[in-house]
């Protein structure tokens, strides 16, 4: 077999950017991903991922949960194994031992790392996925009193009510104060306070995009994105690449399957502009042309602060306490996207919630791929030879005369192979005249390539569509294209 070695001129390195389009539609607290449909029949436990996800490493697909009862992060022990539970391909776990290093996943609490013996096996997650989610945030009421007041507070954590903690109010003596009053309150306020450099980072673009303004030149108002009626929507990187192309982000709110209102980021700034709704904000004839929100194309964020009515004649249950639907309220952007992976599937797939509205999520992501161009060529007068048994045009008898099926054109035992020097190769050129052939030339046909590293290790094969017609006076060049 020849070898031919890559010259410096033989070899590209370039960046291809993509752009794929991503489509998500939300509806009756359901996720689907790019059109995907709900699995369905006796087999579905062997899906590698949930509808409306994407798998990392798609290594569980046709395997099952051995003992349904067991949890997927068993935590110090594998006691499915242990224990002799069940039989067949069970899921595959990613796992560390702890040792002096203290490693572990992030799955693992503390109290169970701190049980676990040294040597022990620590379990991670048998499948990573990802999809979107969504976060709302309510107006805080305290705010726009006035003064914000300061407030002192005690956490009273515990295992049963790991978010209960004691206000106690210094706010000033227009606003009522509340001394020691314990109350549940959320926590989950922080992801937007890690935002918050993000959001003034965006300013040269938007001022929308301002955590907080109350700057009178940019005439929209006063507003703190860590109180006011917020929607957070979060879209993981494994679905848009390193950002979320501009100008291609598109909200859409369907009422039994007619568009309501859209929003779309037309000046390719972050700015979310509504462009279709019959609502309208106190004060205007229409919403039209109004910003809704902003989306960090580079973290993959959508955050919705619009909370005029989309559509005065439809309204709907889009919140809920406890798992109980609050009264019927018309749509706004705030509430879009209901259903996705908020925790309010079960209320959500009630008779009585949110049943006519459904959402669509578009937009177009940026991948960046590395690709390699790879130039083999087929000099003149060479590859013309061939080891395919088709390659010579019979077999030799004892007689050393050409017959067919007679004998082998080689001599081979455990310590010689040998070729007979007579053998004949097969003349392929065809012939305007019946049983003839035309004048010799030597011919093969290329039908793939081998790619090997320095030490002649096979690493790639290249295979083309159809075999190339090589004869020694014909050249070729294949252009071979990698994407890593």
């Amino acid at each position: 077999m020849p070898y031919y070695r890559f010259k410096e001129t033989d070899i590209f390195h370039n960046v291809l950017k993509t752009h794929p389009k991503t489509v998500f539609s939300i509806y009756g607290g359901r996720v689907f991903y790019n059109n995907s449909y709900v699995e369905s029949g006796s087999f579905t436990g062997s899906v590698a991922a949930p509808t409306g996800t994407v798998s990392l490493f798609e290594q569980n697909v046709d395997r099952t949960k051995v003992n349904t009862s067991a949890p997927d992060f068993p935590g110090t022990v594998n006691y499915r194994r242990l224990n002799g539970q069940g039989a067949g391909p069970d899921y595959i776990f990613p796992f560390v031992s702890k040792t002096g290093e203290m490693t572990t996943f992030k799955t693992i609490s503390t109290g169970s790392f701190n049980e676990a013996l040294y040597g022990d096996r620590l379990y991670g997650p048998a499948m990573l996925t990802a999809s979107i989610s969504r976060e709302y945030f309510s107006q805080d009421t305290r705010w726009g009193h006035g003064a914000l007041y300061s407030e002192t507070i005690h956490s009273e954590a515990s295992g049963s009510a790991p978010n209960r903690f004691t206000i106690e109010n210094v706010s000033p003596d227009n606003y009522p104060k509340v001394k020691n009053k314990t109350v549940d309150i959320s926590v989950s306020s922080s992801h937007l306070d890690a935002l918050r450099n993000t959001f003034d980072y965006y300013t040269y673009l938007s001022p929308h995009f301002a955590y907080s303004a109350s700057h009178a030149a940019w005439n929209f108002g006063t507003y703190d994105k860590g109180h006011q009626e917020l929607n957070l929507i979060s879209v993981p990187s494994i679905f848009f690449g390193s950002s979320i192309k501009k100008g291609s982000v598109h909200l859409k709110w369907y009422v039994s399957g007619t568009l309501m209102a859209e929003c779309h980021d037309r000046e390719q700034n972050g700015e979310l502009i509504q462009v279709s709704g019959s609502g309208s904000p106190a004060g205007y004839d229409s919403a039209t042309g109004s910003v809704a929100g902003v989306v960090l194309y580079n973290e993959g964020f959508m955050a919705l602060t619009g909370t005029w009515s989309l559509n005065d004649d439809y309204t709907d249950k889009f919140r809920h306490a406890a798992g109980t639907p609050k009264s019927a309220e018309s749509p706004r952007w705030t509430y879009f996207g209901v259903g996705a992976n908020d925790n309010s599937g079960s209320v959500v797939h009630s008779v009585s919630h949110n049943v006519s509205s459904s959402f669509v999520i578009e937009f177009e992501g940026t991948q960046n791929v590395p690709v390699m161009t790879l130039m083999a060529h087929a000099p003149k007068r060479d590859l013309n030879h061939s080891n395919n048994p088709t390659f010579i045009s019979g077999n030799l008898n004892a007689n050393r005369k050409l017959s067919k099926g007679s004998a082998l054109p080689f001599l081979t035992s455990s310590i010689q192979y040998k070729e007979d020097d007579l053998t004949q190769i097969r003349n392929v050129v065809s012939s305007s005249f019946k049983d003839h052939t035309g004048s010799f030339d030597k011919t093969t046909y290329i039908s793939q390539v081998g790619i090997y590293d320095e030490s002649r290790n096979l690493i790639g094969i290249a295979k083309l569509a159809n075999p190339i017609k090589k004869t020694e006076q014909r050249e070729y060049t294949f252009k071979l294209k990698l994407d890593i």
